[in-house]
């Protein structure tokens, strides 16, 4: 149902024009509250426009919502069974544990012994000849070891 806004005659949904006054503007009428309402759910109850009622086999009572609020019948559901699931409350969030960077003990090894982190990556690498990556390290201790015993001598 809906109501005209000018003369407040109620009309089926379908007039498009009040017959009474020649109005075109009308609110909803709520088929199961008789709220007026503009939209398509009214905001009391829930209920769409234009939406059929359904009478209960069980107890007679006319409803709107999907089960009957008297005795609970639902269409399609078996006795004892529960139409909505029971509500779970939320369960935390686990957060997964990133594994920890070790980025400064590579700075640390570059600040205060160059030479060992370097023979780490030079014993990793397999794109240079071993005949190369031997010279690098011992070259890398030698330049340590050098600038160990100039500090110690002044």
């Amino acid at each position: 149902m809906k109501s005209c806004k000018y003369c407040d005659r109620q009309w089926p949904d379908e007039v498009s024009v009040c017959p009474s006054c020649g109005g075109n503007e009308f609110e909803q009428l709520c088929n199961n509250c008789g709220n007026a309402f503009e939209g398509m759910f009214c905001p009391k109850c829930g209920v769409r426009v234009g939406q059929e009622k359904k009478i209960c086999p069980r107890c007679g009572k006319m409803y709107y919502s999907h089960a009957c609020p008297d005795c609970g019948y639902a269409p399609g559901v078996q006795q004892g069974e529960y139409l909505h699931t029971p509500y779970m409350p939320p369960q935390p969030i686990q957060t997964v544990q990133k594994k920890k960077s070790r980025t400064w003990l590579w700075v640390l090894g570059w600040i205060c012994m160059y030479p060992v982190p370097l023979t780490v990556l030079m014993v990793r690498n397999k794109k240079l000849p071993r005949w190369a990556r031997i010279l690098i390290i011992a070259l890398a201790w030698l330049v340590y070891l050098a600038i160990g015993l100039s500090e110690s001598g002044t």
